[in-house]
């Protein structure tokens, strides 16, 4: 019983440790354009004067919220600027927030604008949409 007690060791051991090659499936592709927001950091992030922001809030096993994930990142690469921010927040892993700006249902757009909410979108978005309302955030309308 010891001896099968120490060949399932290595094994067990590789299993708790994390390897940089094997991808996470429990979490939405990160790209240096969409940044994973949390409750510590949201308003330091968001409440910048000036600054629009574009908040996806999704969960992992959510059909919809996997539809847009190339959506967001081209808003997020078309709109790559210091006066935008494209920013995600898992609603399952961040419930402050979820609870913050009463999210019912996944996928939620909120835009801000400095810190403070002047638009809201839910569900499955177009493209043009998403655009359309980051636009008004800065006072254009294309």
């Amino acid at each position: 019983m010891f001896k099968t007690g120490l060949l399932l060791l290595p094994l067990l051991l590789f299993c708790c440790v994390e390897s940089p090659n094997i991808t996470d499936t429990n979490s939405e592709p990160q790209t240096p354009t969409v940044v994973e927001l949390c409750s510590e950091t949201f308003d330091q992030k968001v409440n910048v004067e000036n600054r629009v922001t574009m908040v996806k809030f999704y969960m992992n096993t959510c059909p919809a919220c996997i539809v847009m994930i190339d959506t967001v990142e081209k808003i997020a690469k078309q709109y790559d600027s210091e006066n935008i921010l494209i920013g995600k927040v898992n609603v399952r892993e961040e419930s402050t927030l979820s609870q913050k700006f009463t999210i019912r249902s996944v996928p939620t757009f909120i835009f801000l604008r400095g810190g403070e909410e002047y638009e809201r979108n839910i569900g499955v978005t177009k493209l043009e949409k998403l655009q359309e309302l980051i636009d008004l955030g800065f006072g254009t309308d294309q």
